[in-house]
């Protein structure tokens, strides 16, 4: 990355696709502030970028209480002396259950992390963002936000307000020069997908066509695209990357 070092502030980045957008985005030349509300896994995250010549800080946050993102976003850009990106990535995995089974303390919570996480996040980091002057907000929705899947009525449509909430938000902060984009993926490799046995990861996989499921890294290239120079004239998106799953019987 030429020109002065960017900072990208990125949730729930401990494990999984948070903590691969990470190291994608540090290999990039990003400086990145990676939060979990399990702190030892976002300083052993931050300390893996480190080791591998990347420039990396590991906080702990809960997304869901606005005065954690605060702190974190105000660490964060004191370290790194801004904040250029923001991925709004935290969030709960689904459960299955059915309309009628719907639990009220489930759908709170799964609010509360993917949505109020995503306010609290894009608000706290908006100031560093409209100073960045090529200020980028990335929200992390899922194909199950675009598709649904006649389950998992919270986690479906929390990940749907998620784009809502960025073309939004894209109307209102384009003229500050930032740009406002959601990315939906279908299947990844991750620690939800590895309870899987091969039977049921293979059923899976016939609902793409690609015939088979992404792997993190997959993902984090397209958030590298979003949070660079070269997506300037993109805002107001939700960007698919499933594998053409959405055509292929999902």
């Amino acid at each position: 990355m030429s020109g002065p070092r960017r900072t990208a502030f990125i949730t729930g980045a401990g494990r999984g696709m948070g903590k691969a957008h990470a190291t994608v985005l540090a290999e990039a030349g990003y400086a990145v502030g990676l939060t979990d509300v399990d702190e030892a896994a976002a300083v052993a995250a931050a300390e893996e970028i480190t080791q591998g010549g990347g420039t990396a800080l590991g906080l702990k946050a809960d997304v869901s209480v606005r005065s954690d993102v605060e702190a974190a976003v105000s660490a964060v850009a004191d370290w790194a002396g801004g904040i250029d990106v923001l991925v709004s990535n935290a969030g709960l995995i689904h459960s299955n259950e059915l309309l009628a089974d719907t639990d009220d303390d489930f759908w709170r919570k799964t609010f509360a992390v993917h949505v109020d996480g995503a306010l609290h996040s894009s608000r706290a980091c908006l100031p560093w963002l409209e100073r960045s002057g090529t200020g980028r907000m990335i929200f992390i929705s899922s194909i199950w936000g675009q598709a649904g899947i006649g389950h998992s009525y919270a986690y479906c449509a929390a990940k749907g307000a998620l784009m809502a909430f960025a073309k939004n938000a894209a109307k209102e902060l384009g003229p500050k020069g930032i740009s406002v984009n959601a990315v939906a993926p279908g299947g990844v490799h991750t620690a939800m997908t590895a309870e899987l046995d091969e039977a049921a990861l293979a059923e899976e996989y016939e609902t793409v066509p690609l015939r088979r499921y992404a792997e993190p890294e997959e993902i984090s290239y397209l958030i590298r695209y979003l949070a660079s120079p070269e997506s300037s004239f993109m805002t107001g998106q939700t960007l698919s990357i499933n594998g053409g799953q959405v055509i292929g019987g999902f």
